[in-house]
C-alpha cells in the first residue's frame, strides 16, 4: 500500500519513489542511507497518522539495516540509524550506534548528539563529562562556550547552583563576547 502526500494540489506517490530509489541502487549505501533520511522525515510529517508513520518508520529501518551492511561505517546511515533508535525511544541502541559513528569518525556533532541521548536516558553526570570533554578538546572559542552552557543547563536542571555560577563566572570573565553573542541569539531564537 502506497502513501499518498498531499502538498496543495500536488499528490506525491512517496513509496513510489522511495521505492524505485532503492531498486535503481540496491547496492550504494550512501543511496540508501538518504531515502532512509527522508523516510524519517515523512515519518515526522505523518505523526498524526500511527499507521503511515509506523509505514514509513518501517521502511526506513529496513533501508537503513540494508545500507549498513553495505558499509558499517557510513556515517550517515549510522546517524539515522541511531535518530531513528531515538525516536522509538530504543536509547541504549541509539547510544551503541552513535559510540560506532564516533570510533569512525570523532566530531563535535556526533559528541554532542551523544551527551543529549545520555541526558535522555538520565545519565546527567555522563552527559556533563561529554560536555566537559568537547570543551577541553576543542579550539573553536564559541563551541567551548556551548559545551559550557549545555553543562550550565544540567547543573540548573539538577539544583546545582554553585557549580553553574562556577561556570558562569568562567564564562563571562574567559569568552564574554562569545557568550554575549550566544546569549542574544539565543533571546532572538525565542521570540
Amino acid at each position: 500500500r502506497n502513501i499518498k502526500w498531499k502538498l496543495g494540489f500536488v499528490e506525491l506517490d512517496i513509496m513510489h519513489d522511495f521505492n524505485k530509489a532503492k531498486e535503481l541502487s540496491p547496492d550504494r549505501a550512501d543511496v540508501l542511507a538518504d531515502a532512509a533520511r527522508f523516510m524519517l522525515h515523512l515519518a515526522n510529517i505523518n505523526a498524526g497518522n500511527r499507521e503511515a508513520e509506523n509505514q514509513s518508520l518501517s521502511a526506513a529501518r529496513q533501508t537503513l539495516v540494508q545500507a549498513l551492511n553495505i558499509d558499517p561505517r557510513h556515517l550517515l546511515a549510522l546517524r539515522m540509524y541511531a535518530m531513528l533508535c531515538e525516536r522509538q525511544q530504543k536509547y541504549d541502541e541509539a547510544m551503541s550506534v552513535i559510540d560506532q559513528a564516533l570510533s569512525v569518525q570523532p566530531s563535535e556533532s556526533l559528541a554532542y548528539y551523544r551527551c543529549s541521548l545520555q541526558r535522555r536516558m538520565g545519565d546527567l553526570e555522563g552527559a556533563i563529562q561529554g560536555l566537559s570533554g568537547i570543551a577541553n578538546r576543542t579550539e573553536d572559542r564559541r563551541e567551548r562556550v556551548r559545551a559550557i552552557l549545555g553543562r550550565i543547563s544540567i547543573y540548573r536542571a539538577q539544583n546545582r547552583p554553585r557549580e553553574a555560577e562556577t561556570d558562569y563566572a568562567y564564562l563571562a570573565q574567559h569568552y564574554a563576547p562569545e557568550l554575549r553573542e550566544m546569549e542574544q541569539q539565543s533571546a532572538e531564537s525565542a521570540e
